[in-house]
């Protein structure tokens, strides 16, 4: 069956697709038109399609992509963790420098009032010093008044000095003169020897000139000595009754000494509780800088914190209300919008969401593990804690090395302070009464003074010690102002005041008397021989070189060493002195 198509505009189509009829040229052109159309929008859509492809990455910059975002995903996850641990470790530090702060608090509290007690009783045994010296003075003057009235001066203070200063002056200028003499004798000799008759002549005049002076001064000083012993004698009584009143100060004194070491260790005590006041305020101020830090990091990371009395705000919002960033951030914070399982104190509770959380991190990792995982992660990860659980352990270690060497130091150091403080205590007690045995004498039986004192009664390593001495009527003076036969007997006194803390088996003297004077050699001596005998409980033995009859005739026995006429060569002899008893001694 033939059958034919006819469209609407008349155009017939055949079975052998001939077209025919219709309107055949307007469809043709039509049909042009809408091909060239067609195409030019295919082309448009060809060229922009090109454009997005060549905008597209490449595979290698999509992975790359890829492994910066796992490499950010996986620091970001670690630095939430450690975040958390950091604020869970801050807020346990922070409750207890709030305990610690609370105990030193509380100890000074009850520690102030016994610190205000001592300080009192120090003032109050202050003013009984001042009261006793001014006493003292008060006495002196008293005594010597009707002496102060009859030479013209207020008191008798003032009169020793001017005598101390007319004396130096005298033998100042009797030095000079004595200078001056030996000067013109010299040259006298000189022109002598040369011959020079006027000279000589001339010499021999301004000799007997000097001389003449020197006699003027020496009967100057002569009356000066007159008119100075009726005053001596006034001040050797006036001493006497000052010596029962400096031991009256001496016992104040030890008892200040005592109250100032209790006052030292109650104010040690309080300068430790300060330092551990002011580092637990170091560590809060140190705790609440990080809870800045962390509350200026969620408003970096846009996390809303909530907060006391108002909605979750911004820090910078507040920052432009005026509040202050110390205060905002951390101490406001309003935790009573967590979950009631991250605020609950229950250790099951705190279990049960710390396994929640975990399998929350397991369910991130699987589904970090599919997007690109890094096979090595948890064994460097391992490897990292294993280091981090070595290094701890070595801290905590090297923590109780310092702790154990910190406390065997102070051990040792409070057992230097307590022997060296015995020592001292002990010295300081015997010196003065050793001191007066060797310069006592019929003329000044009470002899002279002497006392140690330190100067860093806190630290008295870091210091010294001050070693004074006056003999008998001699002002106070410093060591350095006395005569070599003076230093030599305040040495020998402070050496044995040492020697009867720990006395040695025996020592040895090598002419310790060539400074002394006759009088002072045969103290030295007789306090030697006193302290070797058995009868007075003695504790020295010992070897003394001297070339003096005074001092070695009290000892036991002799050796003398001198040169053999024989042999050339030196010799030894010896002299047992107990057979004689005690007849050689006196």
């Amino acid at each position: 069956m033939r059958r034919k198509v006819v469209a609407m505009d008349g155009t017939l189509i055949n079975k052998s697709g001939i077209i025919s009829g219709g309107v055949y040229a307007g469809l043709e052109a039509r049909a042009q038109k809408w091909d060239r159309q067609a195409l030019e929008n295919m082309k448009q859509q060809h060229a922009d399609l090109e454009g997005e492809l060549a905008r597209l990455p490449t595979a290698r910059q999509l992975v790359t992509r890829a492994q910066e975002l796992e490499t950010s995903l996986t620091k970001t996850t670690n630095e939430l963790h450690f975040a958390r641990v950091d604020v869970k470790a801050a807020e346990e530090r922070v409750q207890e420098v709030k305990g610690q702060l609370a105990a030193l608090t509380k100890e000074r509290a009850v520690r102030a009032p016994l610190t205000a007690k001592q300080q009192q009783s120090m003032k109050a045994r202050a003013k009984d010093i001042e009261r006793l010296t001014a006493s003292i003075h008060q006495i002196t003057d008293r005594v010597f008044a009707s002496f102060s009235r009859k030479v013209g001066v207020k008191s008798i203070r003032e009169w020793e000095q001017d005598h101390l200063m007319r004396t130096e002056r005298a033998s100042r200028e009797r030095l000079q003169l004595t200078t001056q003499i030996s000067k013109l004798t010299s040259q006298l000799e000189y022109d002598r020897r040369a011959d020079i008759s006027g000279t000589v002549a001339g010499l021999e005049r301004d000799l007997a000139a000097e001389q003449a002076a020197q006699g003027e001064l020496n009967e100057a000083e002569a009356k000066l000595l007159e008119s100075s012993k009726g005053g001596q004698e006034r001040l050797a009584a006036a001493q006497e009754e000052s010596a029962s009143l400096r031991a009256a100060i001496d016992e104040l004194d030890a008892s200040v000494r005592e109250l100032k070491v209790v006052a030292l260790n109650q104010a040690a005590e309080v300068a430790a509780a300060e330092r551990a006041l002011k580092a637990a305020s170091s560590n809060a101020a140190a705790l609440a800088a990080r809870q800045v830090e962390v509350a200026q990091e969620a408003e970096r990371e846009q996390v809303p914190l909530p907060r006391m009395g108002r909605a979750a705000t911004p820090l910078s919002a507040m920052e432009e209300d005026g509040e202050e960033a110390a205060d905002s951030p951390a101490a406001d914070i309003d935790f009573g919008a967590l979950p009631r399982n991250l605020r609950s104190t229950d250790p099951a509770a705190r279990g049960r969401f710390d396994l929640e959380h975990k399998e929350a991190l397991a369910s991130l990792r699987v589904a970090l593990a599919r997007l690109a995982p890094n096979l090595r992660a948890a064994a460097q990860f391992e490897a990292v804690r294993a280091r981090e659980r070595e290094h701890l352990e070595e801290l905590e270690a090297a923590r109780r090395a310092e702790r154990a060497a910190a406390a065997a130091f102070a051990a040792v150091r409070a057992a230097r302070h307590d022997a060296f403080t015995a020592a001292f205590e002990h010295v300081a007690a015997c010196i003065d009464p050793i001191y007066k045995e060797l310069t006592s004498s019929a003329v000044h039986p009470s002899g002279g003074q002497a006392y140690l004192a330190l100067d860093s009664a806190d630290e008295p390593f870091c210091a010294g010690v001050k070693f004074s001495a006056m003999p008998p009527t001699k002002r106070f003076r410093d060591m350095e102002a006395l005569s070599g036969g003076e230093k030599t007997v305040a040495a020998l006194a402070l050496l044995f005041a040492v020697l009867s803390f720990r006395p040695c088996p025996f020592f040895v003297m090598d002419e310790v008397d060539a400074a002394l004077d006759a009088a002072n050699v045969v103290r030295v001596a007789n306090y030697l021989r006193h302290m070797t005998r058995r009868s007075t409980n003695g504790s020295f033995q010992g070897i003394v070189i001297s070339l003096k009859d005074s001092f070695y005739d009290k000892a036991d026995a002799l050796v003398g060493v001198c040169r053999h006429p024989d042999t050339s060569a030196s010799a030894t002899f010896t002299l047992d002195l107990n057979a004689y008893g005690d007849v050689v001694a006196q």
